[in-house]
């Protein structure tokens, strides 16, 4: 396993993307987000969008009182318009903290097993 795991890591340090999300600290619900917005959108392009839509709507609190008709507009460039039903639908159903458990995680309206 060890040497599965230093081969694994090699052949990341040469064929791994970069991608803003992996070296920066994000809250669950933002690495929640950044889930939804790689549903059947390319990395690439997440990644060119997904940091100033992260800054805008960084909680729950933030995607509800943007509204609906905001958030299609950012998520408009990822070419999905329809993840801002679920954005909302995932915010207005979570409390403050996002569940840890994968069964409470899939209890959350908007979140599957993709997600």
């Amino acid at each position: 396993m060890e040497n599965f795991n230093s081969e694994l890591l090699d052949w990341y340090s040469s064929e791994g993307r970069d991608f803003f999300w992996r070296d920066k600290e994000l809250s669950h619900f933002q690495v929640l987000v950044l889930e939804v917005l790689l549903r059947r959108t390319r990395a690439e392009t997440v990644d060119k969008y997904g940091e100033n839509i992260l800054e805008q709507i960084s909680s729950p609190e933030r995607v509800v009182n943007t509204g609906e008709e905001s958030i299609r507009e950012m998520l408009e460039p990822l070419g999905y318009i329809s993840r801002s039903t679920d954005l909302i639908n995932i915010a207005e159903n979570l409390e403050d903290v996002v569940p840890n458990k994968r069964e409470k995680l899939l209890e959350v309206k908007g979140i599957g097993q993709y997600i």
